[in-house]
């Protein structure tokens, strides 16, 4: 009986002293918590190859732009424990003030900062500064910086993919430049005011917007001035995106005899490391395709 009494001791001390370790092991990994999309691709370029970071995006995948998102209870508990929040800022997320009230101890970096935003009607800034390769570059040097400023004991890694990363968005910049140049000066009406910078990168000019505020349907006025823009300005493709329905975008499309074709500011999309450079080559693709039919 002394035996049994004994042996299932050891067994009770060993799983309580060597299981937790490993489960205290998993539990303790670095956690990222990013609040936008093209944000996270950034990220889990950076931190690829340590098995240590835990990245997590506070809206999901298919968050969009996140004009006037309300994160849930559950998305405000991923903040939980992370050691890092990753934000694009220029007054995209006004969300986080609350919760960084809650959570003062965690540091943020703000992708945006000391960027030259474009200044909008309203007296905001534009935030989508990621929806243009030359913004991207900025920002993920940004995020590389707070990065290795935060977990300096992983900096020779970090910095290498950061470095690799920003090399491939380099690239795809001179190709889209290349690719671009002969159309300089192309006019163009997009969904939202998502690609001014895209627009300014690449020499395009936007004429206007199919819905100035997305998710408020243009007013009847407003769309009869949209579809006589595009009619004047003899407009040959409207771009739509992909987060958002494209009702209104049709109707203007059946008004005016503009076709309908979908240009993607990478607010949304595939988990994958090369998912924002594969949006961006695709919507090169689609800008040569409209751009060179008659």
């Amino acid at each position: 009986m002394r035996v049994i009494i004994l042996g299932a001791f050891l067994s009770f001390f060993i799983f309580f002293f060597f299981l937790p370790a490993g489960m205290a092991q998993t539990s303790s990994k670095e956690k990222i918590v990013v609040t936008l999309y093209p944000l996270y691709i950034t990220v889990i370029n950076i931190v690829d190859g340590h098995p240590n970071f835990e990245v997590t995006m506070m809206t999901g995948p298919n968050g969009g732009c996140l004009h006037d998102y309300s994160p849930s209870p559950a998305d405000i508990k991923k903040v939980l424990g992370s050691t890092l929040i990753v934000a694009n800022g220029a007054g995209l997320e006004n969300f986080l003030d609350k919760i960084l009230k809650s959570y003062p101890n965690i540091p943020i970096v703000q992708a945006s900062e000391g960027y030259k935003l474009i200044k909008e009607e309203g007296g905001g800034s534009n935030p989508h500064l990621w929806a243009s390769i030359d913004g991207a570059i900025f920002q993920a040097k940004k995020i590389s910086e707070a990065i290795l400023l935060n977990y300096p004991q992983y900096a020779e890694l970090f910095k290498r993919n950061a470095d690799r990363y920003i090399e491939k968005l380099v690239k795809l910049k001179k190709q889209m430049e290349t690719d671009l140049a002969p159309y300089r000066g192309e006019k163009i009406i997009t969904f939202h005011e998502a690609f001014p910078y895209f627009a300014l990168e690449f020499n395009l000019e936007i004429k206007g917007v199919i819905e100035l505020d997305p998710g408020r349907e243009p007013s009847a006025k407003e769309l009869m001035e949209t579809t006589n823009l595009v009619k004047r300005e003899k407009i040959k493709y409207l771009f739509v995106e992909p987060q958002y329905p494209r009702k209104i975008a049709e109707i203007i499309s059946k008004e005016s005899g503009a076709g309908l074709l979908t240009l993607d500011p990478a607010a949304s999309g595939k988990l994958e490391q090369n998912a924002y450079i594969d949006i961006m080559k695709k919507n090169l693709s689609t800008l040569k395709d409209a751009f060179a039919r008659p």
